[in-house]
């Protein structure tokens, strides 16, 4: 079996899909891996297409995950078949498939993400939906599930895949833009030799922020989330205050020497300084251009559930015998026939949540802990870093002397 490392997600704007970028190009010496060709066009009523999935094959039952790849034949039904079922209502770019009080199947929990396919009329497949929502419950007879048709993601799709026959350098290549993760252009200006399109963000002198490219798409590293318990967060640290005459750190703390009148207002006389304040827990107070500042906070992804201790996010003591983490998810056996509160029996142990996306769930002295989540500060955040930008199809993405180029 061939493994490929997930390097960035590529998730769109408004609708529930996205793409993953992987290190280098898919293995498709197996015969029983391969592409499929993306539809152009929304199926018709009727057609039968086939969904194939690992998910659940009972309902409401986590541990009837599928060992071997299911699939079911369905027809593309009407929208208003969906809307007389489920709620909300159908979108634009949405489709329904399935049959209700039939022998029919469905997707069910497990399957999201999985294709929607139908035969061509030259014997192949092209995919036509991609697994969204239906009901909660999975009925074993027939029902509607609802698809993201790839006819109206088609387009989003392309602009992200590398072009067999790229144009030479030239100023009308320029006008061909970057998007940003919403789809905002970003022009570019024809340089003599490539397409520049701004200076490249050179961080916070951390580190935390640097630039650099990655799949061919422009990047800055996330910082861990965070947040100024005092002062005015300028996207790196916390401003706090212009440096007064005689301004000083000690301790963690601001100081000014005392003026001959004595110590200014806002500030006391600690017996032999002006004390102003003192830099907030879990942050380190600095000076910057002429300027009092501390670090900002870092912060935990679910504030109201998870509270910061300085490094990590506490989420609850143990609450139950032989606790554990599995897949991101906090777990204890079950004692005394029920499980504590909030936590429900699974059929296997006391499930009580996972940890917040991006972060990871583990266990530090007796109680269940999850790392602080990183942000963006521009751009948008795909589980690891920060993207800024894609440029054209067929361009290629560079940095030079701190600015952001492509060419081809």
């Amino acid at each position: 079996m061939t493994q490929h490392n997930v390097v960035g997600i590529i998730k769109h704007s408004s609708i529930d899909v996205a793409l993953l970028l992987i290190t280098r190009s898919a293995n498709l010496a197996n015969n029983r891996i391969g592409t499929i060709a993306l539809a152009t066009s929304r199926p018709a009523v009727g057609t039968d297409a086939t969904v194939t999935g690992w998910g659940w094959t009972k309902s409401l039952t986590p541990s009837s995950l599928a060992r071997v790849l299911q699939e079911v034949t369905i027809p593309i039904a009407p929208v208003a078949s969906c809307n007389s079922e489920l709620s909300p209502s159908l979108k634009a770019y949405e489709i329904c498939a399935g049959k209700s009080n039939s022998p029919y199947t469905n997707a069910c929990h497990g399957d999201s993400g999985g294709p929607l396919v139908v035969k061509t009329s030259s014997g192949g497949y092209q995919q036509v939906g991609i697994v969204s929502w239906g009901k909660r419950r999975c009925p074993s007879s027939g029902h509607y599930a609802v698809y993201v048709s790839v006819a109206s993601v088609r387009n989003w799709i392309m602009q992200y895949l590398p072009s067999s026959n790229p144009p030479a350098n030239s100023h009308c290549n320029c006008i061909h833009p970057s998007r940003k993760p919403d789809g905002t252009a970003v022009p570019a200006t024809y340089d003599g030799a490539n397409c520049f399109l701004g200076k490249a963000r050179s961080g916070c002198g951390n580190g935390e922020t640097k630039s650099f490219i990655w799949g061919n798409r422009y990047y800055i590293a996330s910082s861990a989330a965070k947040f100024c318990p005092m002062g005015w967060f300028d996207s790196c640290n916390c401003y706090i205050m212009p440096k007064p005459n005689g301004g000083f750190i000690y301790h963690n703390k601001f100081y000014r020497t005392r003026p001959p009148g004595g110590c200014p207002s806002g500030t006391h006389y600690d017996g032999a300084n002006c004390f102003i304040k003192a830099a907030p827990w879990a942050t380190k107070a600095f000076e910057y251009n002429n300027a009092f500042y501390t670090t900002a906070r870092k912060q935990c992804a679910e504030p109201n559930q998870f509270t910061f201790d300085g490094a990590n996010c506490y989420y609850r003591s143990v609450p139950g015998p032989n606790p554990f983490i599995y897949n991101n998810a906090y777990y204890t056996s079950k004692s005394w026939g029920s499980c504590p509160t909030g936590s429900f029996w699974d059929s296997a142990h006391c499930y009580y949540r996972h940890a917040p996306w991006a972060t990871k769930a583990f266990l530090h002295n007796n109680a269940f802990y999850s790392t602080t989540r990183k942000q963006c500060y521009q751009g948008r955040f795909d589980g690891a870093n920060c993207l800024i930008m894609t440029p054209p199809r067929g361009a290629k993405a560079f940095l030079y002397n701190g600015n952001y180029y492509y060419g081809w």
